[in-house]
């Protein structure tokens, strides 16, 4: 269960930044969605239709910013889902709440080597589910 050190520090980068990135993910989706519709001649302009509304979608669809958090939130979401009720308390108060290592093997409770465990087995499980492990 090696995982290269840079890998390791991004994905547990990602699991740290979860609820913000679930936060952006709709505010980018809802700024594409409320932006202005294009001239209302309907005519189309350059290499786009006149359909705002198909503008929008293909927006939605071909963003590389809204891809890649949801890709990875949709990982994270679906290795949360597969946890125990013990491991999603760790998850939630790890990553979540971040209430950092002695406060979580307190209200566990766990030894700080089980913190490390869970958390590596949490980093590798979202790492097979991302493809870089």
């Amino acid at each position: 269960m090696r995982i290269d050190k840079e890998v390791y520090k991004y994905i547990n980068h990602e699991l740290q930044h979860y609820e913000e990135n679930k936060k952006e993910l709709e505010r980018l989706k809802a700024e594409i969605i409320e932006q202005s519709p294009g001239p209302a001649d309907g005519q189309p302009r350059g290499n786009t239709t006149g359909n705002p509304t198909e503008q929008k979608g293909m927006k939605l669809v071909t963003s590389a910013a809204i891809l890649r958090i949801e890709r990875t939130t949709k990982a994270i979401d679906k290795i949360y889902n597969q946890l125990s009720k013990e491991y999603k308390r760790f998850f939630d108060l790890c990553y979540i709440d971040q209430v950092g290592i002695v406060k979580t093997c307190n209200d566990i409770p766990i030894s700080e080597k089980t913190y490390y465990r869970w958390r590596d087995s949490i980093v590798y499980s979202v790492g097979m589910e991302l493809g870089l492990v």
